[in-house]
C-alpha cells in the first residue's frame, strides 16, 4: 500500500524525502557533486545539494551496489525522532523475509567531508591541508581537507540495518562511514544494526557523535583511522552470537582505534574522546578482541565497560 519511489545517480538539487512513500536506492546515490577540498575555492563543476530526510522515512537497497554518498560541499539532514526514526535497510527487511543474523544486503551509508585527515593520496603532501586528500572505500570518491568545523548536516534517530559490502580484500562498506567530516555535522542516538564490516567508522575529521548502538557488527563495532579527532559519548556495543561467521572478518573488535597504518607520526595524529560506553560480546567463539588502540593513536578513553 505504500508508493515506492526510486533514487538513482546524482541527486543535483535539493531533495526531500516525505513520509509516505519508501525510497529504494537503485545503485550508488550520490548527494551533490564534489565541490573539492577548500570552501573558499570549489571546484566549478561540483553541485552542492541538500538532502532533508523527514521522520519515519524508509529508504532500502537490494544490492552491496545500492549504497548512499555525501560528497563534500553537499549536506544530509536525516531528522528522525525517537517516535519516528529514519530507517536506512535492506529490501528483505522492508518485505519481512530478512534473516537473524542476514549481512550485507545493501551497500550502507557515506558521508564525505573536508576535515583534516593524515592519509594523503599526493606523498608529498602535509597532513591536514587541503593538499591532503584520498578516496573513499567502495568507489564513495575524495575526502579531505583543512576545515575542521565543516558541516556535511545531521543524524538524528536514525537507523542502518543488514548493510555493508566487500568490494574486494582491501576495500569494503561500513554500515556508515564518516570519512573526513567536521565537528559541524551532529550525530546523535543512531544505530547500526547486523553491518558486514564496521559498524562505526571514522576515517580522519573532527566528527563528535553522541548515544550510538552497534549490534550484530561483522568487523569492529567503533572504529578509528587516519588522525581523527573528534569524540564518542554514550555508546552501547553488543557483538551478538555470529556476529564473525555472520559478518566479513575472523577478530571483529570492539573498538579497533588507529592513527595510521604504516605510520605512527603521520599527522594530524588520531586523538579521539572515548567515554560512557559498554562493550559486550555475545559469545561469539570466532569474536577479538574487546578493544585495540595502537599505531600510534593517542586520545582518552574513560569511563567504559569492556565485558
Amino acid at each position: 500500500g505504500n508508493r515506492v519511489c526510486q533514487l538513482n545517480g546524482n541527486l543535483t538539487a535539493d531533495t526531500r524525502l516525505t513520509r509516505g512513500s519508501i525510497y529504494e536506492l537503485v545503485g550508488p546515490v550520490f548527494v551533490g557533486v564534489d565541490r573539492g577540498p577548500d570552501p573558499a575555492s570549489p571546484l566549478p563543476s561540483g553541485i552542492e545539494v541538500d538532502l532533508t530526510i523527514d521522520p519515519g522515512v524508509t529508504i532500502f537497497g537490494s544490492s552491496g551496489s545500492d549504497y548512499i554518498v555525501v560528497t563534500r560541499g553537499s549536506t544530509i539532514h536525516s531528522n528522525g525522532t525517537a517516535a519516528a526514526p529514519v530507517v536506512m535497510t535492506s529490501r528483505s527487511d522492508v518485505d519481512g523475509t530478512v534473516g537473524a543474523n542476514d549481512r550485507g544486503q545493501w551497500g550502507g551509508l557515506v558521508i564525505n567531508g573536508r576535515a583534516p585527515i593524515n592519509a594523503c593520496i599526493d606523498g608529498t603532501a602535509t597532513g591536514g591541508t587541503v593538499d591532503c586528500e584520498t578516496s573513499g572505500e567502495g568507489c564513495s570518491g575524495l575526502f579531505g581537507g583543512a576545515t575542521p568545523t565543516d558541516d556535511s548536516g545531521d543524524l538524528f534517530y536514525t537507523q542502518v540495518r543488514y548493510a555493508g559490502f566487500k568490494v574486494n580484500n582491501e576495500d569494503e562498506l561500513n554500515g556508515i562511514a564518516f570519512q573526513g567530516t567536521g565537528s559541524g555535522l551532529e550525530v546523535d542516538y543512531v544505530q547500526v544494526y547486523n553491518n558486514l564490516d564496521d559498524c562505526f567508522e571514522f576515517f580522519g575529521g573532527t566528527t563528535n557523535a553522541k548515544h550510538l548502538i552497534a549490534l550484530g557488527c561483522g568487523d569492529d563495532s567503533l572504529a578509528w583511522t587516519d588522525g581523527w579527532q573528534g569524540s564518542i559519548q554514550y555508546a552501547i556495543v553488543y557483538g551478538g552470537v555470529s556476529s564473525a561467521t555472520g559478518g566479513i572478518s575472523g577478530d571483529p573488535r570492539g573498538i579497533e582505534g588507529d592513527n595510521l597504518s604504516g605510520n605512527n607520526t603521520a599527522a594530524p595524529v588520531s586523538t579521539p574522546h572515548v567515554s560512557n560506553f559498554t562493550l559486550i560480546s555475545g559469545g561469539d567463539t570466532a569474536a577479538d578482541t574487546g578493544a585495540v588502540l595502537r599505531r600510534g593513536m593517542k586520545g582518552t578513553i574513560a569511563n567504559g565497560i569492556i565485558l
